[in-house]
């Protein structure tokens, strides 16, 4: 016991260890890279304002007049010093349409002092950077990188109103990256950071390290733990030409690994102490119900043991507590052996109603084209005119009939002889039909004169014979539900292994359900189609024929137990018999049955899947549902 609750708290340390404890992880570095982004928000966000207040100006109609002149130093200093008080931009360069610088203005760093414009001017029109080639009526925003530092710059066409299709020029406002702008962003985002150019002398060859580590992963976010619940976390921002220039640092204060390392230490101990609890109960219960009984049996018995040993006599005559319980085993063993003959019993028994159920189900099916048969017979002989043929024997034997009278009830004679002996043809043509259907009837009595289902034999039968004579046998009123459509590709089978009587058997009783189902709901054109064609599968050829119906359809959640014993929508005779017997007799000649329907009133198709010799072994269509007979 002691192992097993060892085992299993090493089992949730491992689980904690290596699947929960690496998700506090993730979701530690998640918060900290969200917090970092928001700085990363903050710098766009000072880009924001540079970029309108350059949209601003480049769509001055005094600036595009301004850069008319020929003289234009003192009109852009009076211009920008009006306009630029509520930015306060550290450079402004101003370009004409040949990308030539024609004024600047630059503010001194706070690092390197005054700061040369003919530098900032050099990498501002750098062609990587695109700052002076921006389409006409865009803007441009971004870092640049510079001998004095990383700068927050804006750059627009300049271009007069009316005139969007042409350029006059490109402006471009900038503020140094520096600590105090930095500082200023902090209160703004409410996070304390830092940040590195990627190109000032003094970038150490760590952080280096850490920028080639995040370009070779394809991150921008790189963070480690230096302890106590901080996370050192660095993210890489690109200038305008997507080269790296400015790496962002943080160390954010999270403490979700640590809260969460100690509720897995928590639970751990928690689910040791309780383990250690429950072996406790567990070994004093399995003393107390199980060893120690079976201790105080043990003594017991060697107690008897001795005991008849020195008296001499058979165990069996001392009424002891072993006595009661063997006596109390065998009457078990003795009420089991019973059982197990009630079983067989009642196997046999329902064995015997099923074998009987599924005679009386064919039976039933044999005998419904014969009555149809007798039905249409007896309609015809109430046709015969008897009454009126006796009143012309009457009138022709009567003196007292004209000659005309005479010639004319002998016409009538005739004709009503010509029309019997048709009927007679007729009525000798049903009565073969008859007797046909009575020597099937027959056949299947013969075969099945036991409480048993016995073998029957196979024949190779021509396919489109089976169909027509299972369509045949269907009652007329019946085939008057629906149009019955053969499908011509029937004719292309040829012959096909199986047992004769079994599968008109089958596709009468189908055929039968399908014609049934329209009473429950009548299309427009009630149809049943039968299809059937020749399937390749692993080198074997099988037979698969689709009995299809446009009437009420099968619920899909029915689909699985409609070939089961007792399955039945109809509310009187027998039944829940004839699709239980279909998917047996059809399982015995390895085939398999199944039925497909998408539902109330879509209609239902049966697929019956047949190998074509009966040495193949029974085959499924890759993707089928099994809802067959196994």
């Amino acid at each position: 016991m002691l192992v097993v609750i060892c085992g299993y708290t090493a089992m949730q340390y491992g689980i904690q260890f290596y699947v929960v404890y690496p998700q506090f992880v993730l979701q530690e570095q998640n918060s900290a890279f969200s917090q970092l982004q928001r700085c990363q928000e903050i710098l766009e966000q000072e880009l924001d304002q540079l970029k309108t207040s350059t949209e601003s100006l480049a769509l001055s109609e005094k600036l595009s007049s301004i850069m008319k002149k020929q003289s234009h130093d003192s009109s852009f200093g009076d211009f920008f010093s009006s306009r630029l008080r509520s930015v306060k931009p550290d450079a402004v360069y101003v370009y004409d349409s040949g990308k030539k610088l024609l004024w600047s203005k630059t503010e001194q760093h706070p690092s390197y002092g005054n700061v040369k414009s003919a530098i900032v001017n050099k990498s501002f029109s750098k062609k990587e950077n695109g700052l002076l080639t921006i389409r006409k009526g865009i803007s441009n925003k971004g870092i640049v990188s510079t001998d004095y530092g990383p700068m927050l710059l804006a750059a627009g066409n300049i271009t007069a109103s009316g005139q969007s299709y042409r350029s006059n020029g490109t402006i471009i406002l900038a503020k140094y990256l520096t600590d105090g702008l930095v500082r200023k962003l902090e209160k703004q985002a409410g996070i304390d950071f830092g940040f590195s150019a990627i190109n000032d002398p003094s970038f150490g060859a760590e952080k280096q390290d850490i920028i080639n580590q995040m370009t070779s992963e394809g991150k921008v976010f790189h963070s480690y733990r230096l302890g106590n619940g901080i996370f050192q976390c660095s993210l890489m921002i690109e200038d305008v030409a997507h080269t790296p220039v400015v790496l962002l640092e943080s160390a954010i204060l999270s403490d979700i690994v640590i809260n969460g390392t100690k509720a897995i230490n928590q639970s751990l101990v928690l689910t040791l102490g309780a383990g250690g609890v429950i072996a406790v109960v567990l070994v004093i219960l399995i003393q107390c119900s199980i060893i120690g009984p079976i201790s105080k049996l043990i003594r017991y018995v060697k107690k008897v043991g001795n005991y008849f040993h020195q008296q001499g006599r058979p165990l069996e005559s001392y009424k002891s507590e072993l006595s009661i319980l063997k006596s109390e085993f065998e009457y078990m063993l003795d009420r089991i052996n019973r059982s197990q003959r009630d079983l067989l019993e009642q196997s046999y028994v329902s064995g015997m109603a099923e074998t009987s159920s599924a005679i009386l189900h064919n039976a039933r099916n044999s005998l419904s084209p014969v009555v149809n048969g007798v039905e249409q017979l007896q309609k015809q002989f109430k046709e015969i005119p008897t009454d009126k043929f006796e009143m012309v024997q009457k009138e022709l034997s009567e003196e007292s009939i004209t000659e005309s009278r005479k010639e004319d009830l002998s016409k009538y004679v005739c004709l009503v002889s010509d029309s019997m002996a048709k009927m007679s043809h007729q009525t000798q043509s049903q009565l073969n039909s008859l007797v046909k259907q009575l020597g099937k009837f027959e056949e299947i009595l013969c075969n099945q004169n036991t409480f048993r289902l016995p073998e029957k034999p196979m024949e190779n039968i021509e396919f489109s014979e089976l169909i027509f004579d299972a369509v045949n046998m269907v009652p007329e009123k019946h085939r008057s539900a629906a149009v019955i459509e053969i499908s011509p590709r029937i004719e292309k089978i040829g012959p096909i292994m199986v047992q004769r009587v079994v599968i008109l058997q089958v596709l009468h009783n189908l055929l039968i359900n399908a014609a049934e189902a329209f009473s429950k709901h009548k299309p427009l054109r009630p149809k049943i189609s039968i299809e059937a064609e020749l399937e390749k599968a692993d080198g074997q050829s099988r037979v698969h024929i689709r009995i299809t119906d446009n009437a009420i359809g099968i619920e899909r959640e029915k689909l699985d137990t409609i070939f089961q014993r007792g399955f039945s929508t109809k509310k009187k005779g027998l039944t829940g018999i004839g699709l239980h017997w279909c998917a047996n007799s059809i399982s015995a000649m390895n085939g398999r049955i199944f039925a497909e329907s998408r539902g109330h009133q879509c209609g239902t198709c049966f697929h019956i899947l047949l190998p074509r010799t009966q040495e193949q072994m029974p085959l499924m269509l890759e993707g089928e549902d099994r809802n067959g007979a196994e």
